[in-house]
């Protein structure tokens, strides 16, 4: 099932990002934005298989629905310029930056991941404990041992965060 994610600009953020070209952008931080809606693309009215063939597809779809047909419960702005639309299926994101004509593929977006990572293990053997993991961006760092241990079962004597800029 694939997933999306609509990141819009901070009230804080500064003016001249709004609807800013990509190209005039530099590097898209995900500090200035929000994420403000997800959900899973299959259950959009009009959606079909077709639609999700590609990300470029799907895409065009979401732009479409997000300037014409809003979901009830969305609560940003029209999709345009300067937006930010997460495609997620399984573990895998791809980021997508709202240009003045359609979308240009961030390499990285505010990802976040835990390298060099020391389970408490107590002692025991285990074999198979990941030595870094990749992380939802919207993790906190203050909430990150919490999420590593809630996900492997084992608590996190320390870590290195490392999150990375569009």
């Amino acid at each position: 099932m694939k997933k999306y994610l609509i990141y819009q600009l901070k009230e804080t953020a500064d003016v001249s990002l709004y609807f800013a070209s990509f190209d005039s952008q530099g590097k898209v931080d995900i500090d200035n934005y929000n994420m403000i809606y997800s959900g899973n693309a299959e259950t959009l009215p009009n959606y079909t298989k077709k639609v999700g063939a590609s990300s470029e597809s799907l895409l065009d779809f979401l732009f479409m629905v997000f300037n014409e047909a809003h979901p009830q419960d969305f609560r940003g702005h029209s999709l345009s310029v300067s937006d930010v639309v997460c495609l997620q299926e399984d573990s895998v994101r791809e980021y997508y930056y709202v240009d003045t004509f359609g979308f240009v593929k961030l390499e990285a977006f505010g990802e976040c991941c835990a390298s060099d990572i020391d389970w408490d293990t107590d002692g025991e053997d285990v074999d198979g404990l990941p030595g870094t993991v990749q992380l939802d961006p919207e993790v906190d760092s203050e909430n990150i041992a919490d999420v590593l241990s809630d996900k492997y079962g084992f608590c996190v004597n320390g870590f290195v965060e490392n999150r990375q800029a569009g």
